[in-house]
């Protein structure tokens, strides 16, 4: 699963010229690649973890994920609201779809647990 998402998100950052939204436009921090980021969200998204773990995640599968660099909990916490991350437009139409898709996530996320945790008991 994991190669699908960098192979997926790798062809939508090309499709799409990601790398001229990496040009810095004037003073302050410089900007992540979005297509990194992307991949730390769908790989959090993935296992259901919080944006800690998910930093670690990304520290443990950099070189699978073919991830530039390596950024902290923050970051990826930031990258919900960006546009170019997230993929809305100006207007934020899909943004109403991300959160919704959010919190059916949250409810998946949460049925898995517990059905993890059921098992862990009968052990």
């Amino acid at each position: 699963m994991l190669l699908l998402i960098r192979d997926v998100v790798e062809e939508a950052s090309r499709r799409l010229g990601m790398d001229k939204a990496l040009k810095n436009a004037g003073p302050g921090r410089p900007r992540s690649n979005p297509a990194d980021l992307a991949k730390a969200i769908l790989i959090q998204q993935y296992f259901c973890v919080s944006n800690r773990v998910a930093e670690g995640l990304t520290l443990l599968f950099r070189e699978k994920m073919k991830l530039k660099k390596v950024f902290s909990y923050k970051t990826i916490e930031r990258a919900y609201e960006d546009p170019l991350v997230t993929l809305t437009d100006a207007q934020g139409d899909l943004q109403a779809d991300a959160r919704a898709g959010e919190a059916e996530g949250a409810r998946v996320c949460s049925r898995r647990n517990r059905l993890i945790n059921l098992d862990e008991a009968e052990l």
